[in-house]
This record gives structure tokens, C-alpha cells and sequence, in this order.
């Protein structure tokens, strides 16, 4: 799994996703360039993961996945999370986590319950192909998966915004939004 999902440049990978029937998810983004304004989210192999919101605040961020190449869609997840769980050594994992790492954690798990992102897009309008999502925007490919250079913080890392501006809007459609505060 450590080897599909560094050669593919992924930002984790679920077991399933290679055809093997395990609750297993790994991920880990360092130095990651389809990635590179993201937070340090360090290597862990999550057997048995049980997620807890530590909130009902969601906020909606841009998600790929390898499993979906070329595509984008924008995706609502839970700002922080406890997760808990088993390493490959049997030790039990306990973390509290935000941001990012969060995203990628509940994205990760997701696959485990056959649950792929565009599954969870509340506006598919805010889904499609990353050329057309972003038209203009300077778009490389990473081992075959299409990927924008420097995709700005709108694409890579998470915005927060106050509960009071709950949308920035890219072209005619709104691209981010924010719930569970009032």
C-alpha cells in the first residue's frame, strides 16, 4: 500500500482502493507535490479506524482522489475528529486532529465503507474535471494524474471563513461553504 500510494503521489490510500478486503487506510503528506501548501500530516497505517466529530462544524474543500483521477469536486467534512485505532504493530492509535489532516483521514476511511468524495458532494456543480473547474489555472501531470501547478490555497488548503461569510464564489458557482455554526 506504502509504495501504490507514494508512486502515485497520493495523500493516503484505503485498503480496498488495491483490492484487499481489510479495514486498513494509510496516509501521510510531507513534501507531497500534489500537495504543496498542505499541512504536515505525518505516515500512519490506521487499522480498525473509529471516527468521532469533536464538532458539528463541517466545512466544504476541494478532494481528488486516486481512485477518481482528473477530477475534482468540492467535499463537506468535519473540522476536527478524534480517530482511533491500530497500527501495524498492534499499538492502539489515539489522535484528535483538524484541518487537513482531518480531511484526509475521513476521506481515507470513507473508502473502507465504499463511500468514494463525489458520493458526499452536495452541489454537483462544484464536481468535474479539474481543467474545467479551473480553467486557466497552469495544469501539469504527476504520474498520469492531472494536478494544477500551485493550485492556490482555494484548491490545496483549506479557507476558513467566519460563520458569517459562508461562500466565496469562482466563476457563477459558489466554491466553498461553511455549516454548523450560526
Amino acid at each position: 500500500m506504502h509504495d501504490t500510494m507514494r508512486s502515485l503521489n497520493g495523500a493516503g490510500l484505503a485498503a480496498p482502493q488495491i483490492g484487499i478486503g481489510l479495514q486498513v487506510v494509510i496516509f501521510e503528506v510531507s513534501g507531497n507535490p500534489r500537495y504543496p501548501d498542505a499541512e504536515t500530516v505525518p505516515f500512519t497505517v490506521l487499522i480498525n479506524p473509529v471516527l468521532t466529530p469533536l464538532s458539528d462544524i463541517m466545512e466544504e474543500g476541494w478532494e481528488g482522489c486516486l481512485s477518481v483521477p482528473g477530477m475534482r469536486g468540492l467535499v463537506p467534512r468535519h473540522v476536527s475528529l478524534r480517530y482511533r485505532g491500530f497500527d501495524a504493530g498492534g499499538e492502539p492509535i489515539d489522535r484528535s486532529v483538524s484541518d487537513f489532516h482531518a480531511r484526509v483521514v475521513q476521506h481515507e476511511v470513507d473508502h473502507l465503507h465504499g463511500i468514494l468524495y463525489p458520493m458526499r458532494i452536495r452541489d454537483l456543480r462544484t464536481f468535474g474535471f479539474t481543467e474545467t473547474l479551473f480553467p486557466g489555472k497552469p495544469c501539469r501531470t504527476i504520474d498520469g494524474f492531472p494536478t494544477l501547478s500551485g493550485m492556490h490555497l482555494a484548491c490545496l488548503k483549506l479557507r476558513r471563513y467566519s460563520p458569517l461569510t459562508c461562500s466565496v464564489t469562482v466563476g457563477d458557482v459558489p466554491r466553498h461553504t461553511r455549516q454548523g455554526q450560526q
